[in-house]
């Protein structure tokens, strides 16, 4: 008797303890994959361990999943709601920016219909539950936001592109308009503090590229490690750098934002490098470099008015699995 009462009462106190809750992500994925027919459900839900994952672009073509045009409203406010679970209020404002500058790039190129805030795509990879291991992007023109949770937890954020074209809309309604202004501003300010000396180290090019130098490679990786590192700044410098890197991550929640940064931050050796103009308005490229991580920024195209920024996570990006260290390995190019 004892045994039994013992037993029922191990039952009891099994069945008393809290169940695992699922995140706002995990609910607003389920939600959002409720309102798909089994047809766009097929387009969108792939496995976790799927190619798909590591294929990433930044320029306006068509992507796999399902696009804003696609979407009936319902199921546009289910997407709103889980793309918004991963964003901060900043990042909600950003994000929609760059996707409304489709339309100024419309009528900048004389009613170019191809310029369309209509085609960002979402995907899903795998189950999104509490317990297992899954995934989505957002991705369009300027834009590739990746995500990745493990057991109800955000486990990488990246690699995250956001790019604006214009860098700062000059006419029309939205005339003033500067999406990544943060960005770029306090990378002005923190080249322009630098003394002589320092200037000489961060300043590893008189050109910039015309791009970030990794681009959409799924391996982020750059032969060199160049740059001023960050035990030569001083404490204003230093702090300078950290609102520059935080200005990066803002689009994100704000534990992810913590999350991040105390990673990048607990980084052994980071270097800030500098190619081009230090001059506004003149073309320039900017990267902060870790052993973990990595943030390009550049300004050269149209005249200095067109900006692409990464931040990739060498061990997390797309979620940092062995599936990605294999296919780095069988697919990625040679550098």
């Amino acid at each position: 008797m004892k045994a039994v009462a013992a037993g029922l009462i191990a039952i009891a106190v099994i069945a008393a303890l809290p169940k695992q809750t699922e995140s706002a992500s995990v609910v607003a994925a389920k939600a959002f994959l409720a309102t798909l027919t089994p047809t766009q459900k097929a387009a969108t839900q792939v496995a976790f361990g799927s190619d798909q994952r590591f294929q990433w672009a930044y320029v306006p073509l068509n992507r796999k999943g399902i696009s804003w045009a696609e979407m009936s409203p319902v199921q546009r406010s289910a997407a709103e709601r889980l793309l918004h679970s991963v964003l901060s209020k900043e990042g909600k404002v950003k994000v929609e920016g760059i996707r409304q500058l489709e339309l100024v790039l419309r009528e900048i190129e004389k009613n170019n219909m191809g310029r369309d805030p209509e085609k960002y795509w979402f995907a899903v990879y795998g189950d999104p539950t509490a317990s297992s291991k899954w995934g989505f992007r957002y991705e369009g023109h300027h834009q590739s936001l990746t995500f990745a949770f493990e057991k109800g937890l955000e486990i990488s954020s990246t690699p995250q592109f956001m790019g604006s074209n214009p860098g700062v809309v000059r006419t029309g309604p939205k005339a003033g308009t500067a999406i990544l202004s943060k960005e770029q501003n306090f990378a002005f300010e923190l080249v322009s503090s630098l003394k002589s000396e320092q200037l000489s180290k961060a300043l590893v090019s008189a050109e910039a590229p015309s791009d970030i130098l990794t681009a959409n490679s799924i391996r982020a990786s750059l032969k060199d490690h160049v740059g001023l590192s960050t035990s030569e700044l001083d404490a204003k410098q230093l702090s300078a750098l950290k609102t520059l890197m935080k200005a990066h991550s803002e689009i994100q929640t704000n534990s992810e934002q913590a999350r991040r940064l105390k990673r990048a931050l607990s980084d052994p050796q980071i270097t800030f490098a500098w190619m081009g103009s230090t001059k506004p308005g003149e073309k320039h490229y900017y990267r902060i470099q870790g052993t973990r991580f990595l943030i390009e920024f550049d300004n050269t195209q149209n005249d200095a008015n067109h900006i692409h920024a990464v931040w990739r996570d060498f061990e997390e990006d797309f979620g940092g699995d062995a599936l990605l260290e294999h296919y780095q390995r069988a697919h990625a190019p040679a550098r």
